[in-house]
């Protein structure tokens, strides 16, 4: 790795005082307000309401997610059930209160390499927030929202940080400027659950087997949105920070830790007709300590840019383009490595980081007249995406392509499925054997 070097006294001091000024910033400004985004997930409905018995205000309810996979000649299953209690009281006309209470149980069954099976039961609690909605604020216009507890946060480019944290949030939502700060830890959040590894210590708890929590590390969050500023287009832009908190003694002192600091751009709106993009770029600032050596600095570079086509009544056929990069040791960059692994939209995973991807995806739904709810949520959908490293002339730049297609329908709205199958076709350099994949997904509500 191309990285920068820099003795250890010379900015350790300054990158913990900047997590602890964000984190006393965040603190400040959830004191002095109330407001938050609701981001209880629409899988919760329909629910129980326990009305006539003084608690109307109180939804409960469970969801069931099951996924079905053949991978590598191997099968796996996991379900994950999950139960929830939820309140959205009103305060005198003045404001909404809401509180959600989430926990599941995830059961993993796979075949091992030896022809064994495995089972896992893994706890944990997805979601547990206070928070409020309140429009009546100084400023007019201006709705006040807030999160404190455990909850999901994301960042508008999907190139840096999706996750659920530990901590509290505070939004501003004002008539042509939206305000976003967040912050809080990730290291309780269930490994099984967590989609953060970012250094090899992160990656070799992953695959212990015996590790319960995903990585100890604090994120910050900030961000301004600029809705429709210009004809229809709308503009983002923040900054993302995650410090890694590993400990450890005299005797076993952590074998790396590492920090990064992100910057992001956002631009999203129509083109013409159905026809919409967005497009991002994010830019990483990392820091990696080692015990008894010098501090290395790295930059790291990651774009992506989406062009969807809406045909037809009811938007019947969508086309969708995308592509995607994320920096390698190449020039003066190093590789990206985003907080989160990010969600492609894929079989075939990739970290985020040496990376150019496209992707071609057609669907249409082929009964999108229909007076039927089933018919309707019937979508057929076909897709390539070509891979490369970062630097796509090296000999090895072409690393492969993967295709396929799904069946997705959701005949009633507590039931879904999705019937998903593709092949990874690798470059003749990998020397690697095309892969092919099967999936089935399936999503009920009580």
């Amino acid at each position: 790795m191309s990285m920068r070097r820099l003795n250890n006294s010379g900015f350790i001091g300054p990158s913990r005082a900047l997590g602890a000024g964000v984190a006393v910033t965040v603190l400040l400004l959830f004191a002095v307000s109330a407001g938050a985004q609701d981001d209880m997930p629409r899988v919760t409905e329909p629910d129980v309401r326990l009305t006539g018995t003084g608690l109307d205000t109180v939804d409960i309810g469970a969801n069931l997610n099951h996924r079905s996979e053949l991978r590598e000649q191997r099968p796996s299953f996991r379900s994950i059930l999950s139960a929830f209690l939820r309140s959205d009281p009103e305060v005198r006309d003045r404001g909404t209160f809401s509180f959600l209470f989430e926990a599941s149980l995830a059961g993993i069954v796979a075949q091992t390499e030896d022809g064994t099976w495995s089972t896992q039961w893994k706890p944990d609690i997805d979601h547990l927030r206070l928070g409020g909605v309140f429009p009546h604020t100084p400023v007019p216009g201006a709705v006040f929202r807030q999160r404190i507890g455990r909850f999901t946060v994301s960042e508008p480019s999907e190139l840096v940080f999706s996750s659920r944290i530990d901590g509290i949030a505070f939004d501003i939502d004002m008539p042509n400027v939206d305000i976003r700060i967040a912050g809080g830890y990730i290291g309780l959040i269930g490994i099984h659950n967590s989609n953060v590894a970012m250094s090899f210590p992160d990656l070799a708890e992953r695959t212990a087997g015996d590790t319960w929590f995903g990585p100890p590390r604090l994120v910050a969050l900030t961000g301004v949105g600029l809705p429709e500023i210009l004809g229809r287009q709308s503009v983002s832009i923040g900054a993302v920070a995650q410090f890694d908190r590993r400990v450890g003694d005299d005797l076993t002192p952590p074998e790396e830790r590492l920090d990064s600091q992100y910057a992001y751009l956002k631009l999203d709106g129509p083109i013409a007709g159905g026809l919409y993009y967005d497009a991002s770029l994010a830019g990483m600032f990392q820091q990696l300590n080692r015990p008894e050596e010098e501090l290395e600095l790295g930059y790291g570079l990651a774009g992506r840019l989406r062009a969807r086509y809406f045909l037809g009544a009811n938007d019947r056929h969508v086309v969708t383009l995308e592509s995607r990069y994320g920096s390698g040791d190449v020039g003066p960059f190093d590789r990206y490595i985003p907080i989160s692994t990010p969600s492609l939209g894929l079989l075939k995973s990739y970290s985020g980081g040496d990376l150019l991807l496209a992707t071609l995806d057609y669907s249409v739904r082929p009964f999108a007249r229909s007076p039927r709810r089933g018919a309707r949520s019937l979508q057929l959908s076909v897709y390539g995406s070509p891979a490369f490293h970062a630097d796509p002339t090296a000999d090895d730049g072409y690393r492969g392509t993967e295709a396929g297609g799904r069946i997705t329908a959701r005949p009633f709205s507590d039931l879904g499925a999705r019937l998903w199958a593709g092949g990874f076709f690798p470059g003749q350099t990998t020397g690697d054997d095309p892969e092919f994949i099967g999936r089935f997904e399936l999503s009920m509500r009580y």
